[in-house]
């Protein structure tokens, strides 16, 4: 049985003036837009399926490797920074000390954490023997985006008391 229920209501000139007069919750609003959303999901043009990662550029500092998705042809990147820092391993101390500033940088980062999730971009930071890395994954028209907010994040990161108390209090050691 559907039951089809149609209502009518007549709008008067005070219903009106009413709606205009009230103004609108300064507290409703439609969130910023989302910037990490993708717009182009093209894949690069490959001319080879590799079956292995290639090396395309090594530097002191960094390299660079390539593989295309040659099972699902999705057009996704990994990226991975490590950041070394000499005194990460040199006591128990700067272990726990290294682990709790990588927990309060992925706290620091939370703020856009949803909105990249929501575009399907990932990142992480993990405490690592020789420092912490950041890994960042997803589609790779606005991954660069990601990296760039992280990055400047790190840069600019700054350690607030209140957080610190809630990361000491909550902390866990890694296994």
């Amino acid at each position: 049985m559907v039951w089809n229920c149609l209502f009518i209501e007549r709008i008067t000139g005070s219903m009106i003036q009413e709606w205009i007069v009230s103004s609108p919750n300064e507290n409703l609003h439609l969130p910023a837009p989302n910037v990490f959303i993708p717009t182009d999901l093209s894949l690069k043009k490959d001319h080879e399926k590799a079956k292995y990662p290639v090396l395309l550029r090594k530097s002191p500092y960094s390299t660079l490797w390539h593989k295309p998705d040659t099972m699902f042809f999705t057009p996704k990147a990994y990226v991975k920074i490590v950041f070394t820092c000499p005194h990460a391993s040199d006591s128990p101390e700067a272990e726990v000390l290294t682990n709790i500033f990588t927990q309060l940088l992925m706290d620091y980062l939370n703020e856009f954490a949803y909105y990249a999730q929501v575009a399907g971009l990932y990142y992480g930071i993990s405490h690592t023997d020789s420092g912490f890395q950041v890994i960042l994954v997803g589609y790779n028209h606005k991954l660069r985006i990601l990296l760039e907010t992280v990055v400047e994040k790190i840069t600019s990161f700054e350690v607030k008391a209140d957080r610190f108390s809630v990361i000491k209090v909550n902390f866990k050691a890694p296994a």
